[in-house]
């Protein structure tokens, strides 16, 4: 339930309640805000151009929360699927933090904390030739891989994103 509070009407001795407001729009245009249950304001409340670098894209195939997404044309359609090393024009360009079933539209993210992950060792993380979407501690090697870094855990559960470039090893 959103927070509360009294505003003066045109009668001195009366005061109204006035629910503070959740959602932007014209219509709580003067209203106070309300935080949301983390103690922020929710991304309706921000002017455009603010919140998360993020893009809604259709998957073609089956992406786990957390997993590291590349984005290429499927007939003129900017798709997504897993990120792996072991093949060049699959390097990755983003990441997803809830799972997107194949033929559904998933939020890619391209920034900030990809905190969907589990079992991270905490250092620097590389994309995985072995495992679509994961990253491992280890860069990839071997001719025609993919050496891309990803970003550095810093706990278990949270990579903090800083998606460089692929190089391609052995061409």
């Amino acid at each position: 339930m959103a927070a509360s509070y009294l505003v003066p009407t045109t009668t001195a001795a009366i005061a109204a309640e006035q629910l503070a407001a959740t959602d932007g729009g014209t219509a709580n245009a003067g209203l106070i805000p309300a935080l949301d249950a983390n103690g922020r304001l929710t991304a309706a409340m921000m002017p455009s151009g603010f919140g998360a670098d993020a893009d809604t894209l259709v998957a073609s195939e089956a992406i786990a929360a957390g997993a590291y997404v590349n984005i290429y044309s499927n007939a003129g359609v900017a798709t997504i699927r897993n990120a792996v090393a072991s093949a060049v024009g699959f390097q990755a360009h983003g990441y997803v933090l809830t799972p997107v079933a194949s033929g559904a539209s998933g939020v890619v993210m391209f920034d900030d904390n990809n905190t969907a992950v589990t079992g991270r060792t905490p250092g620097e993380q590389f994309l995985s030739a072995t495992t679509p979407g994961q990253t491992t501690t280890a860069p990839p090697s071997g001719q025609g891989v993919i050496r891309q870094f990803l970003g550095v855990a810093v706990s278990a559960t949270t990579i903090h994103s800083n998606i460089q470039k692929p190089l391609i090893l052995g061409q």
